[in-house]
């Protein structure tokens, strides 16, 4: 657009060269739920279990889980905390339990 513009000499130089462009990082896709339930089945442990969880479903990150603190959870609300770089994000537990 902007060659377009200076060829019909409406404007001189590019108004844009300064701006930078980010990144943006998109969520991983979601595990299906036939093999989400083979993962659960397979985890040896309740913590091997909620870590699961944590990936497949609400798409947390190594660090972002390495970073959770007992602090972050709510029980009697169910939620919990993420911190996710410097933003926080709560989300409700979707288990009855």
């Amino acid at each position: 657009m902007f060659r377009a513009l200076k060829r019909e000499r409406v404007i001189f130089r590019d108004p844009a060269r300064g701006v930078s462009v980010t990144y943006i990082e998109s969520a991983p896709r979601r595990i299906p739920s036939d093999r989400l339930v083979g993962l659960l089945d397979r985890a040896p442990t309740g913590m091997a279990k909620a870590v699961v969880a944590l990936i497949a479903i609400h798409a947390l990150g190594p660090t972002e889980i390495a970073c959770q603190q007992m602090a972050d959870l709510n029980r009697s609300k169910g939620r919990m905390t993420v911190r996710r770089h410097l933003a926080v994000t709560p989300f409700t537990s979707t288990s009855s339990s």
